[in-house]
């Protein structure tokens, strides 16, 4: 299993690539929930306790949405890009958010996402 999503995150990394060969930076980007409510909070210490799974309610986040984010830094424009779909139109989504991911993390609705790394710098030729 840990393969296939190798592969999927090797894939997904290519397409951005692809996409934008003038960006400046691609920086891939790790997704998180960015608020709990206080029962989420607590179903998350009672999931710990009573069961093997460590944040159980992260993970569940996580499958919740199968995409893979990605920061393109381009002729000072920031998009937030989405691969959503590994087919031959190799769906993506893209968003403006010129000036708003400052530093390492940028948060929109319930979602907080992180800088992990500059794919652009570790591009295989």
């Amino acid at each position: 299993m840990k393969g296939i999503n190798n592969m999927r995150l090797v894939d997904a990394e290519k397409i951005v690539i692809e996409r934008y060969p003038e960006a400046d930076v691609i920086y891939s980007l790790a997704r998180k929930k960015a608020k709990w409510s206080t029962i989420e909070k607590v179903t998350e210490v009672a999931i710990f306790l009573f069961t093997p799974f460590v944040n159980g309610l992260e993970q569940a986040n996580g499958i919740s949405d199968l995409g893979i984010y990605y920061l393109v830094e381009q002729n000072e424009r920031q998009l937030l890009v989405r691969v959503a779909k590994f087919d031959k139109e190799n769906a993506l989504e893209e968003k403006d958010i010129t000036g708003e991911f400052i530093g390492k993390e940028y948060v929109v609705g319930k979602d907080k996402f992180e800088k992990l790394r500059d794919i652009k710098k570790e591009e295989i030729i």
